[in-house]
């Protein structure tokens, strides 16, 4: 059995309004709106988040919006949609993707 601990999961019908700390993964099929810390974020095709993430990554099939910084690879599936401010380590957009925000390298910072 795998390692669910630190997993959350919205699922389509779900609508979670509230913050979320201190989460490996996030996978939202459903609704988020509010503040994110977590090490991967993945919002599904249909899956829609509002509000503010800071996040190691995240992929992005569905709609993400608000204040957004990815430590390190930020991948916007031909499916998603990313609106707002976007601070990235790196990015990968597939044909199709829309991203409409204002956008900043900020390379993570290399240890030692």
């Amino acid at each position: 059995m795998s390692d669910l601990r630190g997993v959350l999961i919205i699922s389509e019908d779900a609508v979670l309004k509230g913050d979320v700390k201190n989460c490996k993964r996030l996978e939202v099929y459903g609704y988020v709106e509010g503040d994110l810390a977590a090490e991967n974020l993945v919002v599904h095709q249909g899956g829609r988040y509002f509000g503010n993430v800071k996040a190691d990554s995240a992929v992005i099939e569905g709609a993400l919006q608000g204040d957004v910084r990815i430590k390190n690879l930020i991948s916007i599936k031909s499916s998603g949609s990313v609106h707002g401010n976007v601070k990235y380590g790196r990015l990968s957009m597939e044909d199709g993707a829309d991203l409409t925000a204002q956008v900043r390298n900020v390379p993570p910072t290399l240890a030692g």
